[in-house]
């Protein structure tokens, strides 16, 4: 389970900003899990991490959900946020 209090929302900021400036930002599976100060990425903690990521307008390739080692490097990629998209189609009628 995931503590609110406990996610480093600053450095998830920071990335964020960072890749949409065009940084090449990364880290392994077991360092994104700590932002969440999570261990292990059951469903839940999967479901929150990216639910946060897609507010940030963030997702990551390849996927940190992907069952791969904890140590396996992922790179953070721009992604439309939910509003953004919500605004395309309703735009699109």
């Amino acid at each position: 389970m995931i503590d609110p209090k406990r996610i480093n929302r600053r450095k998830l900021r920071e990335v964020a900003e960072k890749t949409r400036a065009g940084d090449n930002v990364g880290m392994t599976v077991r360092q994104l899990l700590a932002l969440f100060g999570a261990k292990r990425r059951g469903s839940h903690v999967q479901w929150f991490v990216e639910s946060e990521l897609q507010k940030l307008g963030m997702g990551t390739k390849p996927s940190f959900k992907v069952p791969t080692g904890y140590d396996t490097m992922v790179r953070f990629v721009v992604r439309p946020t939910r509003a953004q998209i919500q605004a395309v189609l309703h735009a699109s009628r």
